[in-house]
């Protein structure tokens, strides 16, 4: 059976790294003051109440498994945490650009996400989910049958 390879290129550590320090932060700041991450939004009804703390406990879940996957230097968990998040950012840009209430133009907030947030998760995820070069076929011990 072959040992995993458990190295995180640098410059994904750091990525993955910010982004679980701003998910804890950001999901903490939702729970704390809940109108602070939209401007004018006003959370009387509990099902605004209900939104917010829902969108608090997805960053902070978010936040907890790229973390948690970063510090076992787990390749594949994380490549797969950076799919999950690259969905995530997707669907909020869909969001905000239905609803309108990004405080930015359409143009400059798909930029914003494409650049920031959905390329380079992708590029993460691809360079973490690859095969290592070498590697060729799996053996059968590798799948669970004896060789």
């Amino acid at each position: 059976m072959t040992t995993p390879n458990r190295a995180i290129p640098l410059p994904i550590a750091l990525f993955a790294g910010l982004l679980t320090a701003v998910g804890l932060a950001a999901g903490v700041a939702q729970y704390l003051k809940p109108s602070g991450q939209f401007a004018g939004l006003v959370v009387t009804s509990g099902a605004v109440q209900a939104a917010v703390a829902e969108l608090a406990s997805r960053s902070l879940a978010q936040a907890l498994a790229l973390g948690l996957a970063l510090a076992l230097r787990e390749r594949r968990a994380l490549g797969l945490m950076f799919v999950m998040r690259a969905a995530t950012e997707t669907q909020d840009l869909i969001i905000s650009l239905q609803t309108g209430i990004a405080p930015a133009p359409p143009a400059v907030l798909i930029a914003a996400f494409a650049v920031l947030f959905i390329g380079p998760e992708l590029w993460a995820a691809a360079t973490l989910l690859r095969r290592p070069k070498g590697s060729g076929a799996r053996s059968a011990a590798t799948v669970g049958q004896p060789s």
